[in-house]
């Protein structure tokens, strides 16, 4: 085999390694989303930070 090949291999190999991570991501990512929207719906909110630390944080609502 020649070292192309080799490196061809390998570099298929990391393609479907970064397929399945960013498959399981996007996956995650709708959870989270989703969980996100709901507590949203209920009116749950994130306090507002007093001290200036930057810990609150804004969500912008974005639909698709």
């Amino acid at each position: 085999m020649t070292e192309q090949q080799q490196h061809l291999i390998s570099l298929l190999e990391q393609r479907n390694n970064l397929e399945k991570q960013i498959s399981q991501n996007k996956e995650l990512f709708w959870k989270v989303q989703g969980a996100i929207e709901y507590l949203a719906q209920i009116g749950v909110t994130v306090p507002e930070s007093n001290d200036g630390d930057g810990e609150g944080e804004s969500i912008n609502q974005e639909e698709e």
